[in-house]
């Protein structure tokens, strides 16, 4: 078969085939960035996450934030003065918000946001004894 394409030349089926292959293959690729784009994972605040780690932190459990009664609402893990991880509000870290204050091992995925601050979610913890 033989195609006349709009400038009066003849086209080839084979040729027309590859010109269609070739888009259809540039379209792909094109969705398929915009659909990965889409998907990325963020924090509430917009900040975009770094691929997450597992590790174990031993520090204090400090008090973040508080509601009006003086409850805590948000905690952190702070292993040193500068080195902390905010502890996201998930079933396994609800027992920690009770030993606030006191030296913690708590083992989960760590990730760090656009701004670069870390975050954990907890997968176990242990209370650490008194030295």
């Amino acid at each position: 078969m033989v195609f006349v394409s709009a400038g009066g030349d003849v086209m080839s089926a084979s040729r027309r085939f590859m010109v269609v292959l070739a888009l259809v293959v540039a379209f792909g690729g094109l969705f398929t960035g915009l659909a990965l784009a889409a998907e990325q994972p963020s924090y509430p605040d917009g900040g975009a996450l770094a691929a997450p780690v597992s590790r174990t932190i031993q520090g204090e459990i400090t008090v973040l934030e508080k509601d009006q009664a003086g409850e805590p609402t948000a905690i952190a893990v702070a292993a040193s003065a500068d080195e902390s991880y905010r502890l996201r509000d998930t079933k396994e870290a609800k027992p920690l918000f009770e030993l606030v204050g006191k030296s913690v091992s708590v083992t989960g995925t760590v990730e760090t946001d656009a701004d670069g601050n870390s975050w954990m979610t907890v997968i176990s913890f242990e209370e650490m004894p008194k030295e």
